[in-house]
Protein backbone atom coordinates (compact mmCIF):
# COMPACT_ATOMS: atom_id res chain seq x y z
CA UNK A 1 0.00 0.00 0.00
CA UNK A 2 1.50 3.39 -0.94
CA UNK A 3 1.97 6.11 1.66
CA UNK A 4 -1.00 8.42 2.24
CA UNK A 5 0.47 11.38 0.35
CA UNK A 6 0.88 9.19 -2.78
CA UNK A 7 -2.78 8.09 -2.94
CA UNK A 8 -4.70 9.49 -5.91
CA UNK A 9 -7.08 12.31 -5.02
CA UNK A 10 -10.72 11.34 -4.76
CA UNK A 11 -13.02 14.20 -5.78
CA UNK A 12 -16.01 12.37 -4.29
CA UNK A 13 -14.72 12.95 -0.75
CA UNK A 14 -14.38 16.71 -1.26
CA UNK A 15 -17.86 16.82 -2.78
CA UNK A 16 -19.28 14.89 0.19
CA UNK A 17 -17.62 17.26 2.70
CA UNK A 18 -18.92 20.26 0.75
CA UNK A 19 -22.47 18.88 0.75
CA UNK A 20 -22.28 18.29 4.51
CA UNK A 21 -21.10 21.84 5.17
CA UNK A 22 -23.92 23.26 3.02
CA UNK A 23 -26.50 21.33 5.10
CA UNK A 24 -25.09 22.59 8.42
CA UNK A 25 -27.07 25.88 8.62
CA UNK A 26 -30.26 23.93 7.96
CA UNK A 27 -29.48 21.56 10.83
CA UNK A 28 -28.61 24.37 13.24
CA UNK A 29 -32.09 25.85 12.85
CA UNK A 30 -33.61 22.69 14.32
CA UNK A 31 -31.29 22.55 17.33
CA UNK A 32 -32.33 24.69 20.28
CA UNK A 33 -31.43 24.93 23.93
CA UNK A 34 -32.97 22.42 26.31
CA UNK A 35 -35.70 23.90 28.46
CA UNK A 36 -36.82 22.82 31.90
CA UNK A 37 -40.50 22.17 32.23
CA UNK A 38 -40.62 24.25 35.40
CA UNK A 39 -37.74 26.70 35.01
CA UNK A 40 -38.53 28.48 38.28
CA UNK A 41 -37.70 25.21 40.13
CA UNK A 42 -34.51 24.46 38.19
CA UNK A 43 -32.22 24.54 41.25
CA UNK A 44 -34.71 23.19 43.78
CA UNK A 45 -33.40 19.60 43.79
CA UNK A 46 -29.79 20.75 43.75
CA UNK A 47 -30.29 23.13 46.70
CA UNK A 48 -31.93 20.35 48.68
CA UNK A 49 -29.16 17.87 47.86
CA UNK A 50 -26.09 20.02 48.58
CA UNK A 51 -26.33 19.86 52.41
CA UNK A 52 -26.67 16.07 52.21
CA UNK A 53 -23.60 15.85 49.98
CA UNK A 54 -21.59 17.95 52.43
CA UNK A 55 -22.76 15.73 55.29
CA UNK A 56 -21.74 12.57 53.38
CA UNK A 57 -18.37 14.14 52.53
CA UNK A 58 -17.68 14.92 56.19
CA UNK A 59 -18.67 11.38 57.20
CA UNK A 60 -16.35 9.90 54.57
CA UNK A 61 -13.48 12.13 55.73
CA UNK A 62 -14.03 11.00 59.34
CA UNK A 63 -14.10 7.36 58.26
CA UNK A 64 -10.87 7.76 56.27
CA UNK A 65 -9.19 9.44 59.24
CA UNK A 66 -10.11 6.51 61.49
CA UNK A 67 -9.28 3.73 58.97
CA UNK A 68 -11.59 1.21 60.68
CA UNK A 69 -10.86 -2.50 60.66
CA UNK A 70 -13.97 -4.18 59.24
CA UNK A 71 -14.48 -7.91 59.67
CA UNK A 72 -16.42 -9.46 56.79
CA UNK A 73 -18.19 -12.76 56.74
CA UNK A 74 -19.32 -13.09 53.15
CA UNK A 75 -19.39 -15.66 50.38
CA UNK A 76 -16.49 -16.18 48.00
CA UNK A 77 -18.27 -14.41 45.13
CA UNK A 78 -18.72 -11.14 47.03
CA UNK A 79 -15.44 -11.27 48.96
CA UNK A 80 -13.27 -9.40 46.46
CA UNK A 81 -15.90 -6.76 45.73
CA UNK A 82 -16.53 -6.17 49.44
CA UNK A 83 -12.82 -5.85 50.16
CA UNK A 84 -12.27 -3.44 47.26
CA UNK A 85 -15.20 -1.22 48.27
CA UNK A 86 -13.92 -1.03 51.84
CA UNK A 87 -10.42 -0.21 50.63
CA UNK A 88 -11.80 2.48 48.30
CA UNK A 89 -13.56 4.29 51.14
CA UNK A 90 -10.54 4.08 53.43
CA UNK A 91 -11.35 1.10 55.64
CA UNK A 92 -9.25 -2.01 56.26
CA UNK A 93 -11.13 -5.19 55.32
CA UNK A 94 -10.54 -8.54 57.00
CA UNK A 95 -12.24 -11.60 55.57
CA UNK A 96 -12.36 -13.67 58.75
CA UNK A 97 -15.04 -16.35 58.71
CA UNK A 98 -13.61 -19.40 60.49
CA UNK A 99 -15.74 -20.29 63.52
CA UNK A 100 -12.64 -20.66 65.71
CA UNK A 101 -11.53 -17.08 64.96
CA UNK A 102 -14.63 -14.93 64.61
CA UNK A 103 -15.35 -14.13 68.25
CA UNK A 104 -11.76 -13.08 68.98
CA UNK A 105 -11.54 -11.06 65.80
CA UNK A 106 -14.80 -9.21 66.47
CA UNK A 107 -13.26 -8.01 69.72
CA UNK A 108 -10.42 -6.23 67.91
CA UNK A 109 -12.37 -5.03 64.85
CA UNK A 110 -14.27 -1.75 64.55
CA UNK A 111 -17.19 -3.19 62.60
CA UNK A 112 -18.70 -6.44 61.43
CA UNK A 113 -20.31 -6.96 58.00
CA UNK A 114 -22.29 -10.15 57.42
CA UNK A 115 -23.54 -11.10 53.96
CA UNK A 116 -26.17 -13.84 54.14
CA UNK A 117 -26.57 -14.14 50.35
CA UNK A 118 -25.24 -17.70 50.13
CA UNK A 119 -25.32 -19.68 53.33
CA UNK A 120 -23.37 -22.81 54.20
CA UNK A 121 -23.78 -24.60 57.55
CA UNK A 122 -20.23 -23.89 58.75
CA UNK A 123 -20.49 -20.21 57.91
CA UNK A 124 -23.93 -19.83 59.53
CA UNK A 125 -22.46 -20.93 62.87
CA UNK A 126 -19.59 -18.45 62.44
CA UNK A 127 -22.04 -15.67 61.51
CA UNK A 128 -24.18 -16.29 64.57
CA UNK A 129 -21.16 -16.39 66.89
CA UNK A 130 -19.72 -13.18 65.39
CA UNK A 131 -23.01 -11.28 65.57
CA UNK A 132 -23.64 -12.44 69.15
CA UNK A 133 -20.14 -11.27 70.19
CA UNK A 134 -20.47 -7.96 68.32
CA UNK A 135 -23.77 -7.25 70.06
CA UNK A 136 -22.26 -8.13 73.44
CA UNK A 137 -19.46 -5.65 72.77
CA UNK A 138 -21.89 -2.96 71.62
CA UNK A 139 -20.58 -2.88 68.04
Amino acid sequence: MPPFHQHPANPGIAQHVGNTLRRQPRLQRHVRAARLEYAQHSNHQLQRTLPELHKADRALEALRAKRPLVQNITNYVAMTVSANVLLAIGASPAMVHAFEEVEDFVAISDALAVNIGTLSPDWVDAMRAAVKRANALGK
